[in-house]
């Protein structure tokens, strides 16, 4: 067996984006207080035979553990890494709510059914709301507001990369 580590980072623009810690854009700033994402059904492939390595993966920006995935595979040289960015609607509809699933994580609608794929809350001072809050959910798993999307990429290293930048 081999010891793979993959790690998530959330970066604005180059940078590794850190709880509370300001940023500026175009003469506004933002500060992130709460950015957390679901990977799932995440697969290392080589020569065509796909290694499953996680069902469920919960990204959270404020728990550094949350933003490695340590998991043991077979002795294999991976070509490229293949996962949805959000949760496929068999998650949706499986009524397990344990785990990386739990409600407890802030990342399910009760008042909706269903969970959310990607979660950004933070302060912007272009944002020209109560306190300037900016609370954006992505979710939905049935047509046609399915927002999980299967990614496949070249396995070149270990750490994938979300730049918020392109956002604003």
């Amino acid at each position: 067996m081999v010891h793979a580590q993959l790690t998530f980072e959330f970066r604005w623009g180059t940078q590794k984006i850190i709880p509370e810690k300001s940023y500026y854009y175009k003469g506004d700033t933002i500060k992130f207080e709460e950015l957390k994402a679901y990977l799932s059904d995440i697969y290392l492939t080589q020569n065509k035979e796909l290694t499953k390595i996680s069902d469920v993966w919960l990204v959270d920006f404020e728990d550094s553990i949350n933003e490695l995935l340590n998991v043991k595979i077979q002795n294999i040289k991976p070509s490229s890494l293949s996962f949805n960015f959000g949760l496929d609607s068999i998650y949706h509809v499986n009524m397990e709510y344990a785990g990386e699933l739990d409600p407890v994580h802030g990342m399910y609608w009760a008042w909706n059914t269903g969970y959310i794929n990607f979660k950004l809350v933070a302060r912007c001072s272009a944002v020209k709301s109560k306190n300037g809050l900016l609370d954006y959910h992505l979710g939905g798993y049935l047509k046609p507001h399915r927002t999980n999307r299967r990614l496949e990429f070249n396995y070149s290293g270990s750490t994938l990369i979300l730049d918020l930048l392109p956002l604003f």
